[in-house]
């Protein structure tokens, strides 16, 4: 929900962001999405103690079969480790990359931020569909958000690659079976999370080259995702 709320002041809040001005409502926005990360963050941790305790309480098999899977246990450990460190050099420099490039774009300088939940399915619908907006306002503001979906699909995906390698190197030394079905599912849900970054980065390419001319690169404007 936008803290905005006057529909007007709304559209005004985000044209100034386009033009790269930050409007006044810019730090109650980050106030609520650096809230939102603290409680995602203890939720996390309590889901994570909980599962942890929760496992603690399945049996691990007979010493026999411990036994045979300790035979391979240092072999899936190195693969994990490298894997894991791929990953981190991957997150690490992209994320240098994007901050140096405009590409990662925090949420409360997303030019959609002013916006409410209506007036940004309407945004994503026009963009989606390729359709024209005849009030020159709100259309630099759809060019501007699809410049910044497509900055921060880019890096948004060193970052993402980070995270599924932890998954990947969890999965891979997996001590239980629960363990490696639950990283499994992770590391799905992530394969479905680039596609989706794949069909925004292409849909905001395609508005942009029917209305916007070519897509800009770099991402100062538009309504990417972010801290």
């Amino acid at each position: 929900m936008s803290l905005i709320q006057n529909a007007d002041q709304r559209w005004a809040a985000a044209q100034s962001i386009a033009a790269g001005v930050m409007d006044d409502g810019m730090p109650k926005r980050r106030l609520k999405v650096w809230l939102w990360l603290a409680a995602l963050a203890v939720g996390g941790a309590l889901g994570g103690l909980l599962l942890g305790m929760l496992l603690a309480d399945i049996p691990s098999g007979s010493p026999a079969s411990s036994d045979s899977a300790d035979d391979n246990l240092a072999v899936r450990l190195i693969l994990a480790s490298v894997v894991q460190g791929i990953g981190l050099v991957i997150g690490v420099v992209g994320f240098i990359w994007a901050l140096r490039t405009g590409r990662y774009i925090t949420r409360w300088r997303a030019v959609a931020s002013p916006l409410n939940l209506s007036e940004r399915k309407w945004v994503t619908t026009h963009i989606r569909t390729r359709t024209d907006v005849d009030d020159p306002g709100k259309k630099s503001v759809v060019l501007a958000i699809a410049r910044q979906n497509r900055a921060s699909a880019l890096g948004l995906l060193p970052v993402l690659i980070c995270m599924l390698s932890v998954a990947v190197a969890t999965m891979l030394v997996g001590i239980s079976a629960v363990i490696v079905w639950l990283e499994g599912v992770v590391v799905l849900g992530f394969i479905g999370v680039f596609g989706l970054l794949a069909r925004d980065y292409r849909r905001a390419g395609r508005y942009l080259d029917t209305f916007g001319g070519h897509p800009r690169a770099g991402g100062s404007t538009g309504s990417g995702s972010g801290g």
